[in-house]
C-alpha cells in the first residue's frame, strides 16, 4: 500500500481506536523515543558495513562480518558461539531482502508501537527472533534440518504482523503492489499457513520459514496475553471461517413489568360477583358505587389486560 494510505500519514484513526500522529514531524520526531526508527537505522546501517567490507575491490570475499555473525549449528552450538542466536537477526542476505524487511517493520511495527510503546515493541521484536533461532538449532541438531545457515530479521517483523493482527484485526492491507487488499487477520492467517506448510514439507528456505512461523505466534501469543485486544480478534477470526446461521422463526412473549396476574385475578373475581348481582335482580340491584366499580372493570379489562 502506499504511504498515503497509511494511517500515520493520514492522522486519522481506525475504527477499533488506533490513532496515530501525522507524518511531517521530521526525522528527529521519527527517531525521538522510537524503538522502530532506530531498528531500521541499525539494520541498514549493519547491511551496508557488509557491502562494503566484502566489495569485488577486496578480493569477493565474504565480510567477516557474516562469517562472525550468521546462524549455524556448528558453531553456534558445538562451538558455544552463542552471541550468534541475536547477531543473525541483524544480517541480511541482498539489498532487497533488508529493504523488504524493513519495509514491513516500518509498516507493522510503527502501529504496534503506537500502541504497546517502544519498550515493549522492542522486547516483542528481540524475543520472537530468538524464541525462532532457537528452535531453528533444535530442529538442527535433532536432523530435521541438514547443514545450513540462518540469518535476517524476518521473524521478528512478522511477530510485527501478528501483534497487529491481533490488536488491529480489521486494519486492511494491500499486497502485491496494491492488488488484493484484505484484513490484516487474514494476512496473518495466510502467511502462517504458507510458513506451516514450508516448514513441514522441508521446502526451500523451510529454516526461514520456521523462525517466520514462530515470530508471527510469538508476537501475537504476546499480546493476546497482556492486552485486552484478544476479544476483537478471536470475534474477527470467527468471521473469517463461521457464516452466520440462517434466520429462523421464533415467537417473542413479552411481559412487561406492571403486569401482575394477583391483580386481574382479584379484578376476575370482584367482577364476576357484580355480574352475579345483575343477573339475580337486574342493573337496579347495583348501586351507584357498584355501577361505577362495574365499568372500571370493564374498561380496565377490554384495554389494559387485552394489550398484555
Amino acid at each position: 500500500m502506499g504511504w498515503q494510505d497509511r494511517q500515520y500519514a493520514r492522522g486519522a484513526s481506525y475504527d477499533d481506536g488506533w490513532s496515530t500522529p501525522s507524518i511531517g514531524g521530521g526525522l528527529r520526531a521519527w527517531w525521538r523515543g522510537s524503538a522502530v526508527a532506530k531498528l531500521i537505522v541499525i539494520n541498514a546501517a549493519i547491511y551496508f558495513l557488509c557491502a562494503m567490507t566484502d566489495s569485488p575491490r577486496r578480493g569477493g570475499g565474504v565480510s567477516p562480518i557474516y562469517d562472525w555473525g550468521v546462524l549455524d549449528y556448528s558453531r553456534s552450538v558445538q562451538g558455544l558461539q552463542v552471541w550468534r542466536l541475536v547477531t543473525a537477526l541483524f544480517l541480511h542476505a541482498g539489498f532487497w531482502h533488508v529493504a523488504m524487511n524493513m519495509f514491513g517493520l516500518w509498516m507493522f511495527g510503527t502501529a504496534v508501537e503506537q500502541r504497546l510503546g517502544s519498550r515493549a515493541t522492542l522486547t516483542v521484536y528481540l524475543v520472537s527472533g530468538l524464541l525462532g533461532n532457537v528452535l531453528y538449532l533444535v530442529l538442527c541438531g535433532v536432523g530435521y534440518f541438514g547443514p545450513s545457515f540462518l540469518l535476517g530479521a524476518s521473524g521478528c517483523v512478522l511477530a510485527m504482523m501478528g501483534a497487529a493482527a491481533v490488536m488491529f484485526p480489521h486494519m486492511r492491507v494491500s499486497v502485491f503492489y496494491g492488488l488484493f487488499p484484505m484484513p490484516i487477520r487474514v494476512l496473518a492467517l495466510i502467511f502462517g499457513a504458507m510458513y506451516f506448510l514450508n516448514a513441514w514439507q522441508r521446502g526451500p528456505n523451510a529454516g526461514g520459514d520456521v523462525c517466520h512461523l514462530v515470530g508471527l505466534l510469538a508476537g501475537a501469543g504476546w499480546v493476546w496475553r497482556r492486552t485486552s485486544d484478544a476479544r476483537g480478534f478471536r470475534d474477527s477470526v470467527r468471521q473469517v471461517f463461521h457464516r452466520a446461521p440462517a434466520a429462523r422463526p421464533s415467537v417473542t412473549v413479552i411481559v412487561e413489568p406492571s403486569f401482575r396476574p394477583s391483580e386481574y385475578e382479584r379484578d376476575q373475581a370482584e367482577l364476576d360477583a357484580l355480574l352475579g348481582k345483575v343477573k339475580a335482580g337486574g342493573l337496579s340491584a347495583l348501586s351507584a358505587a357498584e355501577r361505577g366499580r362495574l365499568q372500571e372493570i370493564s374498561e380496565r379489562m377490554r384495554g389494559d389486560y387485552s394489550r398484555r
